[in-house]
């Protein structure tokens, strides 16, 4: 698939998504359903997923796993050019926020695995219309 083609089929996908999400947000507030103290309430218990998310290296890590899978600390720090030491911090709070898990495999010689959890596979596919929306606002002269 060109480039072309899939910036124009994400740039479909994300207008979807929009769609759907101001549809049903209009919907609930509409009918009552959803308040502003729920709302700021809601806000308030991601900011914890919000900080660790925003982190140095967390996305990056995010989707290196995503798209090349189970792979070892030095097979990441490979691909993301991560210093060991900050790979190391990352990938321990990316694993604590339950959005990789680290998996041991019996040797000899004994490898260690970090993989994406259910939540980081889903966390980091959500990413995706908020990341292309805001590099569209950031650089508005790429083409779709």
């Amino acid at each position: 698939m060109r480039r072309g083609n899939l910036e124009q089929e994400v740039e479909e996908k994300v207008r979807h998504v929009l769609n759907g999400v101001s549809e049903t947000l209009e919907k609930f507030v509409e009918e009552g359903k959803l308040s502003l103290v729920e709302v700021k309430m809601i806000i308030s218990s991601l900011e914890p997923s919000f900080r660790i998310l925003s982190k140095k290296w967390a996305l990056t890590l995010l989707y290196a796993l995503l798209l090349a899978g189970p792979s070892s600390f030095n097979q990441l720090r490979t691909v993301t050019g991560i210093s060991k030491r900050s790979l190391a911090l990352r990938l321990k709070e990316l694993e604590v926020h339950g959005l990789i898990a680290r998996e041991v495999k019996p040797g000899p010689p004994t490898t260690i695995l970090y993989r994406l959890t259910e939540a980081g596979r889903d966390t980091a596919l959500l990413m995706v219309p908020l990341i292309y929306y805001l590099s569209r606002q950031t650089h508005p002269n790429l083409q779709s």
